[in-house]
């Protein structure tokens, strides 16, 4: 299924678009303070920090630091408390980081302008602001978690913080109309084949591209176009928004693969599909969907 969007709709909603980001920013300050907190927390590599230095980082007061410690706990963030040492990111956490997806990425992804947000409302509600402000490149678009995920026809996507990865990719297209159809089955191959290329369990496809692992739905996909040319009747930009909630944990409990790697090698997978072939990945597409 495909949300048919127009480049009208991005212009006209432009302004209002500007001014919702910035809006989002200015009510919730402590967003900011939460996001570097976390920064700072990364860079320690799991080596205890106390609040007074978190604090001085940071230009803010230690109770600031506090309640914004405990908000990212009661969000899921793995934060362990290190006695009169202070904070530290628990072993093995598995934050999301701009410059670890950057290294796994291969060289036909390094075009790719990359963002990772701890939240949005929609990570394809991102990219098409970045459409209605005129931005002309392609992104990979990353989130911790979104307020308003989106699903088919209108659902939502419940999309927790810490328990999946959401993203969106911003990519040129130049596809017929014909031809929108098989994008969404292409994206699905390339999740499917990130699985095989990292030895994780393999998934199912039913339904209109939501992924099972075994009987519990493991994510979905939901693909947007739109046309700044509709005298040639081709659709110049694609939105390909993943969503993944598994663990990427085996029986035993040990971890098989990072959010960061997994992340990274979708990226790689997506870009090789053709979508304009659809007979090198539809047999794929074919004997995973039930």
């Amino acid at each position: 299924m495909w949300n048919t969007l127009m480049l009208g709709f991005f212009t006209e909603k432009k302004i209002s678009a500007r001014r919702n980001v910035r809006r989002h920013g200015f009510q919730d300050k402590k967003m900011s303070i939460k996001g570097k907190l976390l920064e700072e927390l990364k860079k320690r590599e799991g080596k205890p920090v106390s609040g007074q230095q978190l604090a001085d980082a940071l230009g803010v007061s230690r109770n600031a630091v506090w309640k914004a410690i405990h908000a990212l706990i009661q969000e899921g963030y793995p934060i362990a408390s290190a006695g009169n040492r202070g904070y530290c990111l628990a072993d093995g956490s598995d934050l999301l980081s701009a410059s670890v997806i950057r290294s796994w990425l291969p060289e036909c992804c390094r075009s790719l302008k990359l963002k990772v947000y701890r939240e949005v409302d929609s990570t394809n509600r991102e990219a098409a602001r970045l459409l209605g402000a005129g931005e002309t490149g392609e992104y990979l678009l990353v989130s911790g978690s979104q307020i308003s995920g989106r699903g088919h026809n209108g659902t939502s996507f419940p999309s927790p913080a810490n328990q999946g990865i959401y993203c969106s990719f911003l990519l040129h297209a130049g596809l017929r109309p014909e031809q929108l159809e098989n994008v969404s089955r292409g994206a699905a191959v390339a999740v499917l084949r990130t699985f095989s290329a990292l030895q994780l369990p393999s998934l199912s496809i039913r339904g209109t591209d939501e992924f099972y692992l075994e009987q519990k739905k493991a994510g979905g996909i939901l693909c947007e176009a739109s046309s700044a040319d509709l005298e040639s009747g081709l659709f110049d930009r694609l939105i390909i928004g993943i969503g993944l909630y598994l663990s990427m944990t085996s029986p035993d409990g040990k971890k098989q693969c990072s959010r960061n790697r997994l992340i990274a090698e979708i990226a790689s997978q997506i870009r090789q599909i053709e979508y304009t072939k659809p007979e090198t990945f539809l047999p794929e597409y074919q004997a995973a969907h039930l």
